[in-house]
């Protein structure tokens, strides 16, 4: 079983079904609820989200209070903006799991939520290159990440789960 720790100081842990939605979760949905889409609304109930422990188990749910559990992580404009973002995330964890999403999750284009290699010049896309030749040197794996099939109703059921995993204190 894999844990992400996003905080030293852990608020709990966060417990959900597949690679795919741990994948989603922390790699957009925590942003998402500290500077994102949600960024405007008043206090700090963002915090414990974003200090979880996330995990991937049967029995899911969180261990912790949360002042807000009812994101609306499916909303038609969070999918429009990073929609195809998280179906990559989701590719990347199907094939290499939860971790690897992490790691990898940079590669990925914003528009078509594929796998590729930076073309842009400067140190910061050469890291970005040098990781994509990592991934690539075992033959096939950008190609079974690209062509995984995860694709719009995958989301939306994952999304689903996500949402009613959030409200589940275990």
């Amino acid at each position: 079983m894999t844990t992400i720790s996003q905080s030293k100081n852990t608020s709990g842990t966060f417990t959900l079904r597949t690679p795919q939605q741990a994948a989603i979760f922390v790699n957009e949905l925590v942003g998402q609820f500290s500077d994102g889409h949600w960024e405007n609304l008043r206090g700090d109930h963002w915090q414990v989200w974003c200090h979880a422990d996330v995990t991937v188990g049967e029995k899911v749910g969180r261990t912790f209070p949360a002042s807000k559990d009812n994101w609306n992580v499916a909303a038609k404009e969070l999918l429009e903006a990073v929609g195809e973002r998280m179906k990559g995330y989701a590719r990347i964890a199907m094939v290499l799991g939860l971790e690897a999403s992490v790691k990898y999750g940079d590669l990925l284009s914003w528009d078509t939520g594929k796998i590729k290699r930076p073309t842009h010049a400067g140190e910061y896309y050469d890291s970005k290159r040098a990781l994509f030749d990592e991934l690539n040197a075992v033959p096939g794996t950008v190609d079974a990440i690209n062509n995984a099939v995860y694709e719009e109703k995958h989301l939306r059921a994952d999304l689903r789960e996500i949402k009613k995993a959030m409200k589940t204190r275990v």
